[in-house]
């Protein structure tokens, strides 16, 4: 494939080539006003500058929204030039979306003169230029990106703002990306910079997800605040006259500033805004009541072995005391290293007192004064009291029954303590791994913790052996039924036979022998109906046939072999 339509702005490139494979009418020179288009853009080789020509054509008759939208998508700016104008079609769109009209319907007056008053503006767009190159040779390029954000639209353009080392400085629009020494964002929304000072988090979702967005592309990059009347980027996001636009060198050259040195360029903090405008997430927080935890019942996972350590460092104290008693008066005795039932029972004692310690320490107090329970409704409805060895118990209505003791007034404990979790695994193990009810009861004879249910169904769940030798039985597919089941036909027409028995028949005769009979039972299978018919034995070997009874009219003989 042979490339055609050389161009460049130095008519010297293109010596050698025949006139076909020029794009420009001459070689010898460039015509007056000349374009070229590139990329959708008028190119002037000559000047070496783009520019934009109105694509719009006068329209006869009145404009509908069909032709608003053609005559905008024919407004081909991919580089945003002219974006500040281009933009004030895009609100009129709006507008026209907005009233949810059909697409040949007459566009209103009020949007229709400022559609025209937009067409007869468009035509002066020509007159706009903008340098191909946009860049100095040799000089230190910086980006200066501006934001801009209003009801209507959304608004950001990027100059590039180049120094020489002589000290000529030239800020020009971009058209391209270019590699920079350094990247400068300027918004003049105060509430958006304290959003991207902030991690997401703590921002509601919607602002989250865009305040991420930004930090991730813009990492390592500079934001900046500038006033609403220095931003460029607030031509965009309102839009612009074309009169407008050819006189603004806001929006040719950027803010008269920027061709300064940086002590002259504003200060990078934004003004203070009010607490109320930020709309900081929302944190709603669940809080649980935690009971406390003894370090005593956080050592040992089995309960029979934080009884038996309780009980022998109780059984080595009261040694330890009885042989300083006796030291000076008598010879010590022997000190006995077997516990007995009393030392496991005082050791279960101060187990109990420990846990109550930890969860119903102020109701203990309450009680000690003589006052009622009134924190915990729980603990107030059961009559709980304390006995004598400062135990928190159950009061109930058992005190008159021949129950044991502490069967009457079990000891109350918290269901969510690790001592509760070590007495119900303890008893499961003692149950061999019985059901929950079972288990349930069996802890009340001697503990109440307020709420079990849960606990003793969390422990009985994830046994693994319980699950390991209960295993879910295999359901058995279900079949297709034959085809005499399912198709409808006339009763008994398709039956099935088959016998019951045997039966034996009284005899006539007092001295005779029973006789041997069968139930012949026939069920038609397309309606259920069912037949019973009495068939008497007359020879293993041979037959039996019906016996001689009264039949209803479907009686029928049956001779099976």
């Amino acid at each position: 494939m042979e490339l055609r339509k050389w161009t460049s702005n130095q008519l010297e490139v293109l010596h050698g080539l025949s006139s076909e494979q020029i794009g420009t009418q001459s070689t010898l020179r460039f015509s007056s006003n000349e374009t070229i288009k590139a990329l959708g853009i008028a190119w002037e080789p000559e000047a070496n500058c783009l520019r934009f020509d109105s694509q719009i054509c006068s329209r006869e008759g009145p404009h509908t929204k069909r032709t608003v939208l053609s005559d905008i998508a024919k407004l081909f700016d991919p580089l945003g030039l002219i974006a500040s104008v281009i933009v004030r079609a895009k609100i009129l769109m709006q507008e026209l979306w907005s009233l949810s009209c059909d697409w040949d319907d007459l566009v209103p007056d009020p949007i229709n003169s400022k559609w025209e008053k937009y067409h007869r503006e468009l035509v002066k767009i020509s007159e706009h230029r903008v340098d191909r190159y946009a860049f100095l040779p040799d000089a230190v390029i910086q980006l200066h990106t501006f934001a801009d954000a209003s009801q209507s639209a959304y608004g950001a353009c990027t100059y590039a703002r180049c120094e020489h080392a002589k000290g000529s400085v030239r800020i020009q629009l971009l058209a391209s990306k270019s590699r920079a020494s350094a990247s400068y964002f300027w918004s003049d929304s105060a509430v958006t910079l304290h959003w991207l000072k902030s991690p997401p988090n703590v921002w509601p979702t919607f602002v989250a997800n865009r305040v991420s967005d930004i930090q991730h592309n813009t990492n390592g990059c500079q934001w900046r605040h500038i006033p609403g009347a220095e931003n460029p980027a607030d031509l965009v996001s309102r839009g612009l006259s074309v009169e407008n636009f050819l006189a603004s060198n806001l929006w040719s050259n950027g803010p008269v500033w920027l061709a300064q040195s940086q002590q002259h360029w504003p200060s990078s903090t934004p003004p203070s805004v009010p607490e109320e405008e930020f709309k900081r997430r929302t944190t709603v927080a669940a809080i649980q009541a935690s009971v406390s935890v003894n370090p005593w019942f956080l050592r040992w996972s089995s309960y029979k072995t934080l009884l038996h350590v309780v009980a022998y460092c109780l059984h080595f104290l009261n040694n330890t005391r009885s042989k300083a008693r006796t030291q000076s008066s008598a010879p010590a005795q022997p000190a006995s290293s077997t516990l007995t039932v009393t030392d496991l029972n005082t050791a279960k004692t101060l187990l109990l007192r420990l846990v109550q310690e930890d969860a119903y320490a102020e109701e203990i107090r309450q009680l000690q004064k003589g006052n009622t329970v009134s924190r915990q409704p729980s603990i107030r409805r059961m009559n709980s009291f304390l006995d004598p060895e400062r135990v928190l118990r159950v009061g109930g209505h058992l005190n008159l029954s021949q129950l044991p003791y502490q069967a009457k007034h079990p000891a109350l404990i918290p269901a969510n303590h690790s001592f509760s979790r070590l007495i119900t695994e303890h008893y499961r193990r003692k149950l061999l791994h019985g059901g929950g009810r079972l288990l349930l009861s069996t802890i009340r004879e001697e503990f109440w913790p307020p709420r079990s249910r849960k606990l003793v169904q969390s422990i009985v769940r994830n046994c693994f052996r319980c699950t390991r030798l209960n295993p879910i039985p295999a359901q058995q597919q279900i079949g297709e039924l034959p085809v005499q089941r399912i198709i409808p036909s006339r009763p008994f027409s398709i039956t099935g036979v088959d016998y019951a028995g045997p039966l034996y028949l009284r005899p006539i005769h007092k001295r005779a022998a029973s006789a041997k009979a069968y139930l012949c039972v026939f069920v038609c299978l397309s309606t259920k109906a069912v037949h019973l018919e009495l068939v008497r034995f007359v020879h293993s070997s041979l037959f039996m046939c019906p016996a001689k009874v009264h039949r209803s009219p479907w009686s029928t003989y049956a001779y099976p072999f």
